[in-house]
């Protein structure tokens, strides 16, 4: 330590280039940040159920991208014929992105270039074997969001069982080892079935048409929205509106000239759309227009039209209520379409139309859900209102919400904290100096997150905040004792001077930093992911804020004039640093009521932390992202939304092995699905478990029954042969353009063998309930232990997963992660105080401050029902992280006033003085800080800005007040070594000083 500062004293010129020449490319990582929120981020990679649902997407598709629209008359109780008028352009913009015209989207793209004079640079026709980039030249949060699918080239032939079998099954551990019950799906079985079948990951996901182009904007000519719409068809127009609207261009008036910019951004977006459509991104999309319906025609099965078309090709509406009644009497064929693609009141009116649809598997869908978003969201207008809900949309407003507090309350928490450093130093320097390090701290860390493509998560998207809190604590630090020893120090002998001043306090900065990275690289044990991610970037940030805070500081002050030299404006008359009043008269209360009622001071902070223990017993964990958000918040109005009409939107998938190839044709294998089904749909199950409807591969088969039987309901049942059913199968026509032996239809619900059956089950809010974790499990158990006890005399294996589940998963681990960081945290952060003073009884009082915020702070929460949510789960950490720091600067300096002789009521009253001003100092830029996060309308933001504002609070108390009152009460001596050779083989602090 002492020949780094002498260092940062001899060269301060060259220390500061450094940091200059080190801060300059990592901001640049800033723009490689990446935001990530959805529930993939969160998950343990090798938890059983989240692996299990892993490979239900790739034998069922991915149900995570399940989003349903709801169109409702603004101004009547009822839908009328001229719906189908407004719902039409919306339907076939949609359907685009299923069905993909080659020859009309290439038109559109020639169109749309001759318009804007934009030429193609490099035309590439091959299909891509890298990742895709969305716009490419625009350097927005759309490009930080990452790349949008991961290509990967098929094998040019076909791999042996064994030579698959030997690459890539590399699980040791069965899911049938895990396994809970007798019938629980065997994970190693599926996934080598998987693998055998092509269906590993290299060949889940769908190949572009052709590589991305590049294009030439030298001869780029004016164009107008005007003469952009001219040049374009009507589908084109719809398109160019959905791209306006991304951008934000969607108010543009028709004769304003596009800049350059703009139409760069409008043919690169064009070529994103049309890369989307040629990969037919929407796998599955059902609305009430081009829905079909299984009829039986010439002893065949097929998909029918229940709409016609005329013979230009276009949809013929019904004109008339009669036509209308006839419309939705043909619908109602199928019941699986009630509550799904329309609703009827207690009348039998229509008073709700339904469009939902399921994409292909991607690696990442952020940036076709922003297009789709805005294409859906410009038919939100009069005489019909728009909701759209699903997990997609839950992650798109996470995001959204995220980085707006990102963007907006971190501004605002540096002018706060800034502003505070004035306030308390009444100085220019004293403003400055620490603002430089809480700023290059951040941005070194946050560059480098930006480098190794971590996303920010929802957890992560704290850091920069948490870091500003680190940074600033060190600098006060200094700079306070600086102004300690100010009247000291003078042109004379000013580097010797300043080596006495910061040697000492920079030796405690260090410390309190050493024990802060323990806080946070604790968080390496959890299994969340984004939590070791967190855990470790907090970690790296508390190391850059050390040595930015004690490198900037020293060679700083080297360089600006001795303090007194010459009159400054916002310097104090005297040499001598004159606190502030307020504060010291607050710390000097805190002094005399730690020493003269020590007793007292223990007494009554037991009493209080008894009360949080009982507190903490009703802490519940919450990981549902509908709760993060206000009630009033769009999420959770279409959430209920879509529980009042089309049953819910939270999807679990119900996988259930008939443990044969061509199991799923057999009867009596069918009928165990169809009476599990005919069980959740009860009344009881909708207002008990919020279980809302549930369809299989058995609804399909009793369609197709009913069809071949005159439509008679009837025989609405599962055929009683296996031979009638592989014949229904054998003559329906439906369409199969992947060729994999099922009927694209079939694909959600049965797997490629016919072995496997997917029963999708959706929850939602029933009579505006609110759905949590908690409702998730006891739905999730009850449907388990439904499964578990329903006779199954062939032994069917099976397994509930599906998002909802990962929602519940998670919390159990953000539970076991708590416990087990504040266990280790607390061990290794005592270990360490105790080796760096060598005396048993410091490394416990350190832990007295902390444990004490800790308890207290989940203590508030379950008394005041703050839930304890992903964001939450690091509060430990930061209670740990950012609360030694107070405790190691008064031990450390209490520790050196007692080796000067005082006695330990006049070591206790100076510690109080010099450390004490400080942590006040500190304390109060954070609790003003975080306090601003209260005012987001993201509960999980909201709840965290509470609690760090406490945290902060209950440390410095438990520092000053309660520390000092224990180690009064005891008459602790911290100055007492203990005489042990291996003790000083270890000794910590030769190392630092």
């Amino acid at each position: 330590m002492k020949k780094w500062i002498l260092f940062n004293l001899n060269h301060p010129i060259f220390v500061l280039i450094a940091l200059a020449i080190i801060t300059v490319p990592l901001a640049a990582g800033l723009m490689r940040l990446e935001f990530d929120s959805s529930v993939e981020a969160l998950m343990p990679e090798q938890d059983k159920d989240y692996r299990l649902g892993q490979l239900a997407k790739q034998a069922f598709g991915d149900n995570k991208t399940f989003t349903i629209i709801s169109i409702e008359p603004i101004r009547s109780t009822k839908l009328t014929t001229d719906v189908f008028r407004f719902l039409e352009p919306l339907v076939l913009e949609l359907k685009e992105y299923k069905d993909f015209n080659r020859e009309i989207e290439i038109m559109r793209m020639k169109s749309i270039l001759e318009a804007t004079g934009v030429t193609i640079a490099t035309e590439t026709p091959k299909a891509p074997s890298a990742k895709m980039k969305s716009t490419a030249t625009k350097k927005t949060t759309d490009e930080m969001d990452g790349q949008f699918l991961d290509h990967e080239k098929k094998p040019d032939k076909k791999m042996t069982p064994s030579s698959q079998q030997k690459e890539q099954i590399k699980d040791t551990t069965e899911y049938s080892k895990e396994k809970n019950g007798n019938h629980d799906l065997s994970y190693s079985s599926w996934k080598q079935d998987l693998i055998l079948s092509q269906e590993s990951r290299s060949h889940r996901y769908v190949t572009l048409e052709r590589a991305r182009n590049k294009f030439d904007y030298s001869k780029l000519r004016q164009a107008s929205l005007k003469s952009i719409q001219s040049a374009l068809d009507a589908g084109g127009n719809l398109m160019l509106q959905t791209i306006l609207a991304y951008h934000k261009l969607a108010q543009v008036p028709l004769e304003k000239i596009f800049s350059r910019d703009q139409i760069r951004k409008i043919v690169e977006s064009w070529e994103d759309l049309y890369l989307f459509k040629s990969q037919k991104i929407i796998k599955n999309l059902m609305d009430p227009i081009t829905i079909e319906d299984i009829q039986a025609q010439d002893n065949e099965l097929r998909p029918s039209s229940i709409l016609k078309k005329s013979e230009a090709g276009n949809y013929i509406f019904p004109q008339n209520d009669a036509e209308f009644i006839s419309y939705i009497q043909k619908m109602s064929r199928n019941p699986l379409y009630e509550n799904s693609l329309y609703k009827k009141n207690s009348q039998g009116d229509i008073i709700a139309f339904g469009v939902n649809f399921v994409l292909q598997a991607q690696e990442n869908h952020t940036i076709i859900r922003e297009y789709l978003w805005h294409l859906i969201q410009k038919y939100n207008h009069e005489p019909y209102q728009i909701h759209t809900m699903g997990t997609m949309i839950f992650n798109k407003f996470m995001n959204d919400f995220t980085r707006r507090d990102l963007t907006f309350f971190l501004p605002l928490v540096i002018l706060i904290v800034i502003i505070t450093f004035f306030f308390n130093f009444r100085s220019v320097r004293g403003t400055i100096l620490p603002t430089l390090a809480v700023i290059l701290a951040t941005v070194w860390t946050m560059g480098i997150m930006g480098y190794t493509k971590i996303p920010l998560t929802i957890i992560g998207s704290i850091i920069p905040t948490l870091l500003i809190a680190v940074a600033s604590s060190y600098s006060i630090h200094i700079f306070n004792q600086f102004l300690q020893d100010q009247h000291l120090i003078s042109a004379d002998h000013k580097k010797t001077a300043l080596f006495t001043t910061l040697n000492h306090i920079s030796v405690t900065v260090t410390l309190a930093g050493l024990t802060t990275f323990v806080g946070f690289i604790t968080l390496g044990v959890n299994q969340v992911r984004a939590l070791r991610e967190f855990g470790l970037f907090a970690a790296l940030g508390t190391l850059f804020a050390v040595i930015i805070s004690v490198a900037l500081m020293s060679a700083a002050l080297m360089i600006l004039p001795t303090p007194g030299s010459r009159k400054k404006k916002f310097t104090t008359k005297s040499n001598e640093h004159k606190p502030n009043a307020l504060i010291f008269t607050m710390v000097h209360l805190f002094s005399i009521t730690s020493i003269r009622h020590s007793k007292k001071v223990v007494l009554f902070f037991s009493l209080i932390l008894l009360l949080s223990a009982y507190g903490m017993t009703l802490v519940t964990t919450e990981t549902t992202p509908t709760r993060y958000f206000k009630k009033d918040s769009y999420v959770n109005i279409a959430s209920e939304k879509m529980g009042q009409l089309f049953n819910g939107t939270f999807v679990f998938d119900i996988i259930i092995d008939s443990g044969a190839k061509n199991g799923a044709k057999d009867p009596d294998f069918l009928q165990f699905v169809q009476t599990f089904q005919n069980t959740l749909a009860t009344q009881q199950t909708k207002e008990k478990y919020y279980i809302l409807d549930s369809f299989s591969f058995t609804d399909f088969l009793k369609r197709m029954h009913k069809a071949m039987n005159r439509d008679d309901h009837s025989f609405y049942k599962i055929p009683g042969h296996k031979a009638s059913i592989e014949e229904y199968l054998e003559i329906f026509s439906g369409k199969d353009e992947d060729s994999d032996g099922r009927a694209d239809i079939f694909e959600t619900v049965v797997d490629k063998e016919f072995r496997r059956v997917n029963i999708i089950t959706r929850m939602g809010s029933y009579q505006g309930s609110e759905i949590g974790t908690a409702q998730i499990r006891k739905s999730r158990d009850y449907m388990v232990s439904l499964l578990r006890n329903q006779a199954n005399p062939n032994n069917y294996q099976f397994a509930v997963v599906g998002t909802p589940v990962d929602f519940m998963t998670l919390s159990g681990y953000i539970v076991t992660g708590q416990v087990q960081a504040i266990v280790l945290s607390l061990l290794i952060v005592g270990l360490i105080v105790f080796l760096l003073f060598q005396n048993i009884a410091a490394g416990f009082v350190a832990l007295i401050p902390i444990s004490a915020a800790i308890l207290l702070v989940f203590g508030i929460m379950g008394l005041s029902g703050i839930p304890l949510d992903i964001a939450q789960a690091i509060i430990s950490s930061v209670a740990i992280g950012i609360g030694v720091d107070d405790t190691i600067h008064f031990l450390n300096t209490l520790r050196h006033q007692t080796r000067g002789g005082q006695t330990l009521d006049e070591s206790l009253q100076t510690t109080h003085r010099l450390s004490g001003l400080a942590i006040v100092y500190t304390s109060i830029a954070l609790i003003f800080g975080f306090s601003v996060l209260v005012f987001s309308s993201f509960k999980p933001v909201l709840y965290f800005g509470l609690l760090v504002s406490s945290v902060m609070a209950a440390t410095t108390i438990g520092a000053l007040v309660i520390l000092p009152a224990v180690i009064h009460s005891l008459n602790l001596r911290l100055d007492r070594k203990i005489d042990h050779p291996w003790l000083k083989k270890v000794n910590l602090t030769k190392y630092l000083e």
